[in-house]
């Protein structure tokens, strides 16, 4: 198998290594040095002659811009709880910017199902938010609600972590942390 990189004339975007046997893992990095602030589109093709589907182009887009851009450690949690056992531990989401120091806030919406889930937050990058639910007394269903996270100032406003909350009257099997918490 190959790979090349289409991006429109300029060299932002590359890809290592161009040949290999699959399964193979591909390094795509963008640089957007010496480029003007907009919106660059590019693809990264890669052939395989023998192949059913020889070919496939898998679409990039790189943003250089004047404001401060803001993420995420993670766009979904998932939680498990069951009915008359332990609360789900806690979980975690670390945002970070391109600005150190950057203040943030924090929506919660949860579709009009309750007031199940918390966060504890600082509002300054890198700083990781405490996300909390409290199922105790929902009835079983699953249950699903957005974070929303907003940097003060920030160019990609606002960044969205899914949390999904399963409530059941089976045992479940559930990991314990999720992510560290530095």
């Amino acid at each position: 198998a190959s790979a090349s990189v289409a991006s429109g004339g300029l060299n932002w975007l590359s890809v290592t290594p161009t040949q290999g046997v699959t399964p193979a893992t591909l390094n795509v990095t963008a640089n957007p040095a010496g480029l003007p602030v907009g919106q660059y589109q590019g693809a990264i093709n890669i052939t395989a002659p023998t192949a059913s589907n020889t070919s496939m182009s898998i679409p990039v887009t790189l943003t250089v811009g004047t404001l401060p851009l803001l993420d995420l450690s993670t766009t979904n949690l998932s939680f498990s709880y069951q009915v008359g056992g332990a609360l789900p531990p806690d979980q975690f989401v670390t945002p970070t910017t391109t600005t150190p120091g950057l203040n943030y806030t924090v929506g919660i919406s949860t579709n009009n199902t309750g007031n199940w889930l918390s966060v504890a937050a600082t509002g300054l990058v890198p700083t990781p938010v405490d996300v909390t639910v409290n199922p105790v007394g929902l009835p079983t269903g699953t249950y699903t609600g957005t974070l929303s996270f907003t940097a003060i100032g920030g160019g990609n406003n606002p960044q969205t972590v899914t949390v999904t909350l399963t409530v059941s009257n089976n045992p479940t099997l559930t990991t314990s942390p999720t992510v560290a918490t530095g």
